[in-house]
């Protein structure tokens, strides 16, 4: 019962604190919308900072989990970095509310931000750049490209269309493949511009 309360709890928080950020979301409302006693924040969490932070656990651990098996991939440096793009878009689709949650943290950084953001992005960054790093001294990419800046760019590619994604449904082809033909896009752009002219 407890580990299902828990779970009730991170679930019905995550679209308030990816909405309304960790100050915006009352204790009130965070347990009225897991239908629980208020007090069971505290039983579980400690409070609404402890259950912020579980909130924001949960998807980051998802995230690095999912970086991590790409990262730990045989595959050469383009097909990862098509790896990357696909795992990117699938965790998008898996947990909408992550870029709502780093958005948030971003703009308005609470105190998990040094604990928990930065600590989980030090892991990821040295991913790409080693594999765009690895795609030049294989002669793959051009000399020229910077594996840092490079990869800021992919990520930027990947996940600015989800930031956009309530506008994109709006403006862009009603394909019931969207998602899987903007990936196909990004990785298409992506690859032929950091390969050698």
């Amino acid at each position: 019962m407890d580990k299902d309360t828990r779970e009730k709890l991170i679930e019905a928080a995550t679209p308030l604190f990816a909405w309304k950020g960790f100050a915006g979301a009352s204790i009130r409302e965070l347990a009225k919308a897991a239908d629980v006693n208020s007090a069971l924040i505290s039983y579980h969490f400690g409070g609404k900072e402890g259950l912020y932070a579980a909130v924001l656990h949960t998807h980051l651990t998802h995230l690095l989990s999912a970086l991590e098996q790409v990262s730990r991939s045989t595959a050469d440096p383009e097909e990862r970095i098509r790896l990357f793009i696909k795992t990117v878009s699938d965790i998008h689709k898996e947990k909408p509310f992550l870029l709502r949650l780093l958005q948030g943290e971003l703009i308005n950084p609470s105190v998990y931000f040094e604990k928990v953001l930065v600590t989980s992005f030090k892991k990821l960054i040295t991913f790409l750049p080693a594999t765009v790093a690895e795609g030049k001294d294989l002669g793959k990419f051009a000399p020229d490209i910077h594996p840092l800046y490079a990869s800021v760019a992919l990520v930027s590619m990947v996940n600015f269309y989800f930031i956009i994604r309530p506008l994109a449904e709006q403006i862009f082809p009603q394909d019931l493949n969207r998602d899987e033909e903007y990936i196909k896009q990004v990785a298409r752009i992506y690859l032929k511009g950091v390969k050698e002219e």
